[in-house]
Parts: C-alpha cells; structure tokens; sequence
C-alpha cells in the first residue's frame, strides 16, 4: 500500500515537471507580449483618461486580463490575446490622437475669440469708468460703489490677461483658455456692473 502511494506521488511530481517544461517555452514570448502590451498602455494612459476614458479602460481590462492569466502561467492565452490586444491598443492610441487634436483646434479657436474679445472689453471698460468719472449724475444702472471697485476690477482683469498670454506664450494653450476665460468672466460682470454692452453683442446683426 505504501509502494503504491509512494509510486503514485512519483507519477504526481512527474506530470507536474512535464507540465511546467510543456510550459517554459511559451513563458518568454508571453512575458515579452505582456511587457509590450502593459507599455503601450502606460504610454498612452495620461491623455487615454483625459480624451478617450471609455475606450481606454476596456483595453485596460484586457491587459489586465493577460496578466491574470499569465500569472496563472496560462501563457498560451495570454499569446491568445495578444492578437486581440495589439490592434486594440493601436486603435485606441489612433482615438486619442484624433480627439487630442480635435481638441487643439477647439482651444485654438476660443483664444482666437478671447484674443479679440478681451482687449476690447477692457478697452469699453476704461472708457466707461473716464466718462462716468466725470459725469455729474451717475444712470440708475450705476452705483457709486460700483464705480468705485471698477479701477481696481479692471486691474485684476488685466493681470488675469497677461497671465493667459503667458501661458500662451509658454505653450499651455489649456491653461491659456482657461485663464482668458476667467477674465472674460470677471469683465462681462464688471461690464454688468457698468452698464455696457458686450462688444460681441453690439457686433450682432
């Protein structure tokens, strides 16, 4: 009986070794395929989160997937995927490319707007605050205290500028936008506060 156990366990160890030699050749290609597949998906992860999250994530899952199996030494499907995964990476990186640029051409586009709005809004500004300044009955829109902060909102908003052209200059044409667009904002309120039309609205038809 103990022969017996002891040749069955003998059996046991022997298929186990077979099993893992039948698998050690297919170990290197399928580390080398996981190693590609898990750096082609770290390269495209900052702006695959930002431009395609959907797209992104499912082929996460999928690298993720090879990996589990991998780590089950189940290389022969992680071989598998590799068909599936590959091309799947490639498209989505062609995704994210094509919305990145699509989104350069919008922020583009709004400093365009923003660099002819602004300067032209201040410029109303200033002029607003000289003619009140020296009008001897401020109009029922206008109060004194509005007036009053208007110098010194126009300042701000001046700097906020300058700090978007900065950032333009620099090459952050994201944070550009969305400094000018902060401006823009602190300008229609004191516009508001002032009583004068946007120049984009007195341009309307």
């Amino acid at each position: 009986m103990t022969t017996m156990f002891r040749r069955s366990s003998l059996l046991a160890a022997v298929f186990a070794c077979l099993m893992i030699l039948a698998c050690a050749p297919m170990k290197e290609p399928a580390q080398a395929a996981l190693d590609d597949a898990n750096s082609a998906l770290k390269q495209i992860a900052p702006d695959g989160l930002k431009f395609a999250p959907a797209e992104f994530a499912t082929v996460s899952d999928q690298v993720a997937t090879m990996q589990a199996a991998f780590d089950k030494q189940d290389y022969q499907t992680v071989l598998n995927m590799v068909r599936k995964v590959a091309p799947n990476l490639k498209l989505v990186a062609g995704t994210i490319a094509n919305k990145k640029s699509e989104a350069v051409i919008a922020l583009k586009q709004q400093w365009g707007e923003l660099s002819r709005d602004i300067p032209a809004s201040v410029s109303s500004v200033e002029t607003r605050i000289a003619e009140l300044s020296k009008a001897h009955k401020l109009p029922k829109q206008v109060s004194k205290d509005a007036l009053a902060a208007a110098g010194a909102a126009v300042d701000a908003a001046k700097q906020g500028w300058a700090e978007s052209q900065s950032a333009r200059t620099s090459g952050n044409l994201e944070d550009a936008v969305a400094k000018g667009k902060a401006t823009q904002a602190t300008l229609a309120e004191l516009m508001s506060s002032l009583a004068i039309a946007s120049p984009r609205a007195a341009t309307k038809p």
